[in-house]
C-alpha cells in the first residue's frame, strides 16, 4: 500500500495515482486528507501538497491536478537522469520535475479536445503531439515516469516495494474486407475484371479469373495462417469485423453473405472477436449505426460484444468515447497513430478514459497500440527488414517499461506479394519472436 497526502480529494489525482501504482506499478494506493493520518501510516508515502508533510517523499502540488482547466498548459521539459519530464517541480520536490501533472497531460489527451489541428480524416496528427514535439513518442514515457516515483520510494524506505516490469502480448487482426474475389457476386465481380483488362492491368485480371476459378487461393485469404503462427496462443490473437453498410470508406462483403458470417462464427469460436465499427458509424453524431453493427455481430456470434477499434482509427474526444459507452461497449483498441509508430497516450498500459469535460473516470478501459501494418508500409514506407528494426525497438521498450505489446495487422498485407511483399515474414517473425521472448 502506498499513502499518497493531499490537501483535498482532487478527481484528477486519484486518476493518475490509481494508473501509476495499480495499473503500472502494481501496488495499492490510497489517497488521504487527514495529515496526522498520513504522518502517523506505516506506510510509505508521498505528500502531494502546497508543503511538505512529515519526512516523507514530497512533490508540490501542479494546479493541472488541482483544477478543471481543459486549457493546454505551458510546457517546459526537465531532463533527469536520462528522461524527460515537464513541469518543474517546487523546490524540495523528490524530483526536478512532476511526475503525475506529466502523466495526466499524456493518458488524458488533454491535448485533441477541441483543436483544429486535423488531417483529411478528421484524425489528430502526431506531429501535432507534444510528445513529438519533443522526441518522446518512441518512449513509453508515462511507465518511465512511474518508475521513476518506485525507485525514489524503494531507496526512500529501503526496501523493495514494486514487481519488476512485465510486457504482455496481443496481435489484433483488423477485417476491412474478407476477400478481394470470393463470394462478392457475379455482377461485382464481372465489373472488375473486365475494369482491369481494359485498363492493361492484366496480371490482376489473371489472377482474379484463377481466383474464381478456384485455380489459386484468395489473397486475402489469411486466416489459416494466422491461426498456425499463434496456434497455442489463441489468446493472444484478437480479431475486429467491419459489418457497416456499404459506402465509399466501407467496402467490407454484406454482413449478410453467409460465407462472411460463417468465418465470423467459425474465428469467434477460438479468437477473441470485437466489433470495427465503421467509417460511416465513425462519424456518424448519433450512436445509432454503431448500435447497429454492434448488433449484427452479437447476433452472427450469439455472443455479447464488448470490445471495438474504430475503422480508419477515427477518433475525437470525447465524443467517440461517449458513443461507445452509450453503445454498452468497454473495451477500444484504437488508441495509437496512423500516421506514426510509438505511444499516442505515453503508455502501452490499458487505462480507463477520463472524460475531461465530466471531470470524472469512466468504465471504458483504453488498450493502446504501439504499430499498425499500414502505418509501416504506406505511411513510413519502410522495407520489411527496416519494419522488424522498428517493431524490435518498440518491443523492447514495452519489455523494458512494462505494458502491452499490441500491433494492428490486415488480413490484406499479409498476401505476400506485390505491395505488401515481404510482410508476411514480419508478421510472422514478429510474433513468433515476441511470444517467446517477453511477451508472455
Amino acid at each position: 500500500m502506498i499513502l499518497i497526502f493531499a490537501e483535498q480529494k482532487y478527481p484528477r489525482l486519484e486518476y493518475i495515482s490509481q494508473l501509476i501504482f495499480r495499473e503500472i506499478l502494481g501496488s495499492e494506493v490510497n489517497i488521504i486528507t487527514d495529515r496526522e493520518a498520513f504522518l502517523n501510516s506505516p506506510f510509505p508515502g508521498i505528500c502531494y501538497a502546497t508543503a511538505p508533510a512529515g519526512d516523507g517523499l514530497y512533490m508540490g502540488s501542479h494546479s493541472l491536478l488541482t483544477t478543471t482547466t481543459r486549457e493546454m498548459p505551458p510546457l517546459t521539459p526537465v531532463s533527469y537522469k536520462g528522461e524527460t519530464g515537464f513541469f518543474p517541480a517546487a523546490p524540495g520536490s523528490f524530483l526536478p520535475f512532476d511526475p503525475f501533472a506529466s502523466a495526466f497531460l499524456a493518458v488524458s489527451r488533454l491535448e485533441e479536445y477541441g483543436t483544429e489541428t486535423r488531417d483529411q480524416h478528421g484524425r489528430f496528427p502526431a506531429a501535432a503531439s507534444f510528445l513529438h514535439r519533443y522526441g518522446l513518442l518512441s518512449k513509453a514515457v508515462v511507465n518511465r515516469w512511474a518508475r521513476l516515483i518506485a525507485r525514489a520510494l524503494e531507496e526512500k524506505y529501503g526496501q523493495p516495494l514494486f514487481a519488476a516490469p512485465a510486457c504482455q502480448l496481443l496481435t489484433t487482426i483488423d477485417v476491412d474486407n474478407a476477400w478481394a474475389y470470393r463470394h462478392k457476386g457475379l455482377f461485382k465481380n464481372s465489373a472488375t475484371l473486365l475494369r482491369k483488362i481494359f485498363t492493361g492491368n492484366f496480371s490482376a485480371a489473371s489472377e482474379q479469373f484463377l481466383v474464381l476459378c478456384c485455380k489459386r487461393e484468395d489473397p486475402y485469404d489469411n486466416y489459416r495462417f494466422i491461426s498456425t503462427v499463434y496456434k497455442g496462443n489463441e489468446e493472444k490473437l484478437m480479431y475486429f469485423f467491419l459489418l457497416g453498410d456499404r459506402a465509399r470508406y466501407d467496402k467490407q462483403v454484406t454482413w449478410r453473405n453467409r460465407h462472411l458470417r460463417e468465418l465470423i462464427r467459425q474465428t469467434a469460436a477460438t479468437f477473441l472477436t470485437g466489433i470495427h465499427p465503421s467509417y460511416t458509424a465513425g462519424k456518424d453524431p448519433t450512436t445509432r449505426r454503431l448500435c447497429m453493427e454492434k448488433e449484427r455481430l452479437e447476433q452472427i456470434t450469439g455472443t455479447q460484444i464488448s470490445a471495438s477499434r474504430q475503422h480508419y482509427l477515427l477518433l475525437e474526444f470525447p465524443r467517440t468515447y461517449r458513443k461507445l459507452l452509450e453503445a454498452g461497449l468497454t473495451a477500444d483498441y484504437t488508441m495509437g497513430y496512423p500516421d506514426a509508430t510509438g505511444f499516442r497516450a505515453g503508455t502501452a498500459t490499458p487505462f480507463f478514459f477520463y472524460d475531461l469535460e465530466k471531470e470524472e473516470v469512466t468504465p471504458l478501459k483504453i488498450h493502446p497500440f504501439v504499430a499498425m501494418d499500414v502505418t509501416l508500409r504506406q505511411y513510413l514506407q519502410l522495407s520489411p527488414r527496416d519494419a522488424i528494426s522498428t517493431l524490435n525497438a518498440l518491443h523492447a521498450e514495452v519489455k523494458a517499461t512494462g505494458g502491452l505489446f499490441s500491433t494492428i495487422w490486415h488480413n490484406e498485407s499479409l498476401n505476400d506479394r506485390g505491395f505488401w511483399r515481404g510482410y508476411k515474414m514480419v508478421f510472422e517473425r514478429l510474433n513468433k519472436e515476441g511470444i517467446g521472448n517477453g511477451g508472455s
